[in-house]
């Protein structure tokens, strides 16, 4: 009776939030770039590792040390995936890791056709209700907005195109995250023509939409880490590369204003 108790009381004190986008391609279109490690790049982590099937797994990787590991639960394409990993502890880039209560959260994307496009929903669920999980719900509700607007635009605009993805994450010493937001976005390049605000990202374009730009910003011990994607399409990877140069160059500059 007390072990029921206490998953029950877990299940209740466990948060969620729901991402819907509509894009305008087919349900095996947007499920192979939920799933194929060669397309994933071209819209979200610049690099991807996927074993498919119950029982695989995904590896989104960043770079930098960021990289996110989530267990395959249901696979059924093209219209459900189920991801599953259990979290425990919060890592930054500086490796400064912060115990969380333990919780098994899940990723459940549903694919619908809708009016001959695709509905692409994802509930994210099993946060902790305790002030130290607020970071990664907020963050990861805006964060999905962002990645999803990046998917639609990349299979909407730019399907044909080559990609080139690079990612840089910034520390930044004695600013708050959305100070340090702020201070970015007034940085960026006068073209930057935002498609999504959230609180703690942003996520646009450059050069007449041939660069899609996300920017976010998590708290850290000395202050917040500035994440930086630069995915360029039709353009050079040298240019691709010189921009995020670029951009990180103004990153590194807030901490000395």
């Amino acid at each position: 009776m007390k072990l029921h108790e206490e998953i029950r009381g877990a299940l209740q004190s466990a948060r969620s939030h729901e991402t819907v986008i509509e894009i305008d391609a087919t349900p095996e279109e947007v499920w192979e770039a939920l799933t194929n490690p060669g397309v994933i790049p071209r819209w979200f982590a610049p690099q991807a590792e996927v074993s498919p099937g119950p029982g695989g797994s995904i590896t989104w990787n960043w770079g930098d040390g960021i990289v996110w590991r989530s267990g395959i639960e249901t696979w059924e394409p093209p219209s459900r995936l189920r991801l599953t990993e259990v979290r425990e502890k919060t890592l930054t880039v500086d490796g400064h890791t912060e115990p969380l209560e333990p919780r098994r959260l899940v990723q459940d994307y549903i694919l619908e056709t809708s009016k001959g496009k695709t509905l692409l929903r994802l509930v994210h669920s099993g946060f902790g209700s305790s002030a130290d999980w607020d970071g990664e719900f907020e963050g990861t509700l805006g964060g999905w907005a962002c990645c999803f607007t990046s998917l639609k635009i990349m299979l909407e605009k730019h399907r044909q195109h080559q990609a080139t993805n690079r990612f840089f994450a910034q520390p930044i010493a004695g600013l708050a995250p959305i100070e340090a937001l702020r201070r970015f976005r007034s940085r960026l390049p006068a073209d930057f023509r935002p498609y999504l605000d959230a609180t703690y990202e942003t996520l646009g374009t450059l050069k007449c939409g041939a660069v899609t730009l996300s920017i976010s910003a998590a708290p850290s011990p000395a202050g917040c880490v500035l994440y930086c994607g630069v995915i360029a399409y039709s353009v050079s990877s040298q240019e691709a590369g010189a921009l995020s140069a670029k951009l990180r160059s103004e990153a590194a500059a807030l901490q000395e204003c």
